[in-house]
């Protein structure tokens, strides 16, 4: 009875080609639905970097490499060099979550030191050591044997490094006295978000694809069904990331103000909310806008 049960088990395990079918239509949908908000997000970053504002810049560069991903993994399903593109934005999207952890906890640990190094050429220099060393990396994983293992490792890293962050950035808040109630929820929100993230969408992949290389696990069916859907929840990633555009913006006016047309709505309401006068300088009350 056991061998029959393992019989119609098997017979159901996904092959090679539904599980390429799953991917390929998850890739495409995400690109849909994706590609468009990551490049609203993009545009309204780069209004506030032009006003000399540093925080975005790391956004911004998460937000390349998801586009970088979004492309990679849906024109993989045509051509499969893609993917490599699509790895190596993965790859570079978790560093940058790193870099806005890092430069929001430096922000409340270390003040003064902040005001000193908060510049944008800095942030530009970090960006692309992030880049280039990212480069190197999937240069140096593609000539290894055993890169199903190490693979693994560059996504894994981070994890300390992100928790560490914000636990001592909530530690740093919580016995502060100086940052204000919405300065600290929007500090712990990023961090928060940041966190919750990668713990959803690359964690699980992390996980069993260190599973995978263990002997005899990459055969069994239960691993390649939750091997497929840590993948799903990986290419799903980019969807969530322009939420942090939200929280480098402190309200909702602030938010809407980085694109034009809601910029010429604001301006035409504020000249409407204005009493108009005659000649002599007397509010004429059959002028004023209603």
């Amino acid at each position: 009875m056991e061998e029959t049960f393992n019989q119609t088990f098997n017979q159901i395990t996904l092959d090679l080609d539904s599980r390429y079918g799953v991917l390929s239509a998850v890739s495409w949908i995400t690109l849909v639905v994706a590609l468009p908000i990551t490049f609203v997000a993009i545009y309204g970053l780069y209004f506030f970097i032009k006003a000399d504002h540093v925080a975005p810049v790391y956004v911004i560069n998460l937000l390349v490499s998801d586009v970088v991903q979004l492309c990679g993994n849906a024109l993989s399903t045509v051509w499969e060099p893609w993917y490599a593109f699509y790895f190596f934005g993965l790859m570079a999207s978790v560093w940058f979550m790193v870099c806005i952890a890092t430069e929001r906890y430096i922000m409340i640990a270390y003040p003064v030191f902040f005001r000193n190094i908060r510049t944008i050429k800095r942030a530009i220099l970090v960006s692309f050591t992030v880049w280039v060393g990212t480069g190197i990396t999937m240069v140096i994983l593609d000539g290894d044997d055993t890169a199903d293992f190490y693979r693994a490792l560059p996504f894994l890293l981070p994890f300390p490094l992100l928790t560490g962050l914000f636990l001592g950035s909530w530690r740093i808040l919580s016995q502060s006295r100086s940052v204000s109630p919405r300065k600290r929820k929007q500090v712990l929100g990023t961090l928060a978000l940041v966190l919750w993230i990668y713990m959803l969408f690359f964690l699980p992949y992390i996980v069993i694809d260190l599973v995978v290389v263990l002997p005899d696990m990459r055969e069994k069916s239960t691993v390649r069904y939750l091997h497929l859907f840590s993948e799903v929840l990986m290419s799903l990633n980019p969807v969530l990331d322009p939420v942090l555009y939200v929280f480098m913006r402190r309200d909702a006016k602030d938010i809407l103000r980085a694109f034009p047309c809601f910029r010429r709505v604001q301006k035409c309401r504020e000249q409407s909310d204005t009493p108009y006068t005659n000649s002599t300088g007397v509010i004429d009350a059959a002028e004023t806008p209603v």
